[in-house]
């Protein structure tokens, strides 16, 4: 199966290490500023360190090989990389048949995520698999957390400096589709050599690796291509899963939560949907989660199984999970989804008292009339406002 890595940056050592099997492409601009895919010029590989240098050993010493297509993606003066620049390369692997592609940087810019988005259901039409890594801040990341593409992350719940228990065993890693922020693997920072992996970059190569020895090697490169790699993608899920290690989960909530910057956005208005998942409230708690948006807030909607972002393109993105999984309270799981995901609202199914430990100010949607709530909870009835109306009542009210 062909493979490609997409990074910023490779080194001297590192392209003269793998230039006799690897490909080193870039993502240049024509001069109308058309964006394409070509070799990689010698004044873009640097001198010293590189983090795509460091990667391509990662995956290199798990797949015993290395990647057929390495592209670059220069980042600008401030080190940042462009999203349209990132779907140019993976829209370059689509057409070049690539099988499975290692993606250790992305974005926690939901403004991005539409775009990627509709990326990642292209590889999927073509039959492909992408694995990428989460942030390193534990924020929501795209296209890590996207359906169609497996997140990766590094265990580390027992490194240096944690107050909690010890995490994954060495070489291990534990998969799950029920994961908070959309990341279904954890990868043991401990390698089975006993050396170490230090960032959620490093885990995603290894993880490649892995998958293309222990799963994927020997597939040929079938002239059928979606049919093929489905069959592919949906052997990875399964692999991963039937050699997943045990893992507390509570673990995972306990360092996201306690690794979260203190200085995230406070000022959260959570907007109650009583029945969200039901005729017409989902209907009705979507028609608010798009005048939201069109009003240029961001808004998050959390469903008792999982949470969806904004519509991007021709559907909505869903990341489930379960607060169950993570050991922890609703309350507590909303305040975790508000420290990752940075939203200006959050809509979330009602159902009794799973407001309880919520710590933001609450707006109650019903059915009708309830009075299930303290005084200072703004309550109102769907049978006697529309989405429109509301959305403009809860605008004035808390837009000061």
């Amino acid at each position: 199966m062909k493979t490609a890595m997409i990074d910023l940056a490779v080194d001297r050592m590192a392209h003269n290490k793998h230039s006799a099997s690897t490909e080193f492409l870039m993502v240049a601009r024509d001069a109308n500023g058309a964006r394409y895919v070509d070799e990689l010029e010698e004044n873009c590989i640097n001198l010293g360190y590189s983090h795509g240098g460091l990667c391509l050993e990662r995956f290199s010493e798990q797949a015993m090989s290395s990647v057929d297509i390495f592209v670059m993606i220069a980042p600008d003066d401030e080190g940042l990389s462009n999203v349209d620049d990132l779907v140019c390369a993976l829209d370059y692997c689509i057409a070049n048949d690539v099988g499975m592609i290692s993606l250790s940087m992305g974005t926690t810019d939901y403004r991005d995520a539409a775009k990627l988005s509709e990326a990642v259901e292209r590889i999927v039409q073509a039959g492909g698999i992408l694995i990428a890594g989460a942030s390193n801040k534990r924020r929501l990341s795209f296209p890590a957390c996207l359906p169609g593409c497996i997140g990766v992350c590094l265990d580390t719940t027992h490194m240096s400096g944690s107050m909690h228990e010890p995490g994954l065993d060495t070489g291990r890693f534990s998969y799950s589709e029920d994961s908070a922020d959309g990341i279904e693997v954890i990868v043991s920072p401990v390698k089975r050599d006993y050396s170490y992996l230090q960032s959620n970059s490093e885990a995603t190569a290894h993880l490649v690796g892995y998958i293309f020895r222990e799963v994927l090697a020997g597939m040929p490169a079938y002239p059928d291509l979606t049919s093929q790699r489905l069959t592919a993608m949906e052997r990875v899920r399964s692999s991963l899963a039937a050699k997943s290690a045990r893992f507390d989960l509570r673990h995972t909530y306990k360092y996201a939560y306690d690794s979260i910057f203190d200085d995230y956005n406070e000022d959260v208005l959570v907007v109650a949907v009583q029945g969200l998942q039901t005729d017409p409230a989902e209907f009705y708690g979507g028609e608010l989660q798009r005048l939201f948006q069109e009003d240029d807030y961001f808004c998050v909607a959390v469903y008792p199984g999982g949470y969806s972002t904004p519509a991007l393109g021709s559907g909505r993105l869903y990341c489930f999970a379960k607060p169950e999984f993570l050991r922890c309270s609703y309350g507590e799981y909303i305040d975790l989804i508000v420290r990752m995901c940075q939203p200006n609202v959050l809509l979330f199914d009602f159902c009794g008292s799973n407001a309880d430990g919520i710590e933001h100010d609450i707006v109650l949607l019903s059915d009708n009339n309830l009075t299930c709530m303290s005084e200072d909870v703004l309550q109102m009835s769907m049978a006697e406002h529309t989405p429109d109306e509301v959305f403009a009542l809860i605008v004035s009210r808390y837009s000061e």
